[in-house]
């Protein structure tokens, strides 16, 4: 186990050594554990998301749009 600080709000932040990515369980903030992405782990560039989260959760929503067997709770 390893500790850091969040960099939004100074919280500990407790992970495990294989953790690469997290988020604060205080302030919800996601966070990139430092020094876990280096050498051949390391990645060229980040791909950001194309769509915002309100329309992937539109697009997810007419997607179960006339999913007969989907499960009313889902």
């Amino acid at each position: 186990m390893r500790a850091y600080g969040c960099p939004s709000c100074g919280a500990e932040l407790i992970c495990e050594e294989s953790t690469a990515a997290t988020s604060c369980p205080y302030c919800g903030n996601p966070t990139v554990v430092p020094g876990q992405f280096s050498g051949a782990l390391r990645p060229d560039f980040i791909v950001p998301f194309k769509l915002s989260k309100e329309d992937a959760v539109k697009a997810l929503k007419s997607h179960y749009k006339g999913k007969f067997f989907l499960p009313k709770r889902f």
